[in-house]
């Protein structure tokens, strides 16, 4: 029975999207027995929430800030009097969404998109992948000679090791569902390895999850391939939809070589992520 693999980074995506990206995954969840996960997604997931959601409270705070100019002939006027007092009530205000998102990142309990993710790792039909000191050395190595995947210039063998837990466990053909270029540019090599290692099928890389169920003979829902494609169209146009301007590129890295990007509008702060 072929499997999933999805990646750190596509989960990650559950922080960044304006879209129901909590109901996607509600709908990943059906699939348990078809997913296959690692212990170190697990461990990155843990280690990045709290840097997105960092940065998701400094594009908040940014998001909603307000410095109205003023001279002397202004503060006499009515209306920009009730300009300031309802500049000070929106600060208040945001500030306790700061301090939810503050609470959401120090205590994992108060994470909704945290709950959903760990609801589908601990599920027993999930396939879990644990990484030991082989795994780790293959990966080390597989490192030090340039092999796919791999981040060249990063120190950390995150998509290594996870490679090796993958060739060294699969007894099913697989899909891969990531962002990570490593494994989008190298796919033919990719699929020569894992056949010769585990005599099964690399079945496709891909950034989408309702492809990767339609390889695997599952049909995913309006909902999910409607929500995949507006994200495909996103990376279509570097300008922000809502408001025309054009996007800046953000991102980050984890500490394990794991990464995401999306643009993010200067002007009115619209998230838009890359295919």
């Amino acid at each position: 029975m072929a499997k999933i693999y999805i990646d750190t980074n596509i989960f990650m995506d559950l922080y960044q999207s304006a879209q129901d990206r909590l109901g996607v995954f509600d709908e990943v969840a059906m699939y348990s027995t078809r997913l296959v996960l690692t212990s170190l997604t697990l461990n990155e997931f843990k280690r990045n929430r709290v840097g997105v959601l960092r940065q998701l409270s400094t594009l908040f705070e940014n998001s909603i800030a307000l410095t109205p100019y003023t001279t002397s002939i202004l503060q006499e006027n009515s209306s920009y009097k009730e300009l300031i007092v309802l500049r000070d009530s929106l600060k208040r205000k945001a500030d306790e969404v700061k301090q939810y998102l503050e609470g959401v990142a120090s205590d994992v309990t108060n994470d909704p998109v945290a709950a959903i993710f760990f609801a589908i790792a601990s599920n027993k039909e999930v396939t879990v992948f644990e990484v030991n000191d082989t795994i780790i050395s293959r990966a080390h190595r597989r490192k030090l000679l340039g092999i796919p995947p791999t981040s060249v210039g990063r120190q950390t063998i995150g998509d290594e090791v996870i490679w090796e837990c993958l060739t060294g466990n699969m007894v099913d053909d697989l899909a891969i569902v990531t962002r990570d270029a490593t494994y989008h540019d190298n796919n033919e090599f990719l699929a020569e390895e894992f056949k010769g290692k585990t005599g099964k099928r690399l079945l496709l890389v891909t950034r989408k999850i309702s492809e990767a169920l339609k390889i695997i003979g599952e049909t995913p829902s309006n909902k999910l391939v409607s929500e995949e494609e507006k994200l495909e169209s996103a990376d279509k146009d570097s300008y922000c939809r809502k408001c025309g301007s054009e996007m800046e590129v953000e991102g980050y890295e984890g500490s394990d070589g794991d990464e995401a990007w999306w643009y993010r509008c200067p002007v009115c702060h619209t998230l838009q992520f890359p295919d």
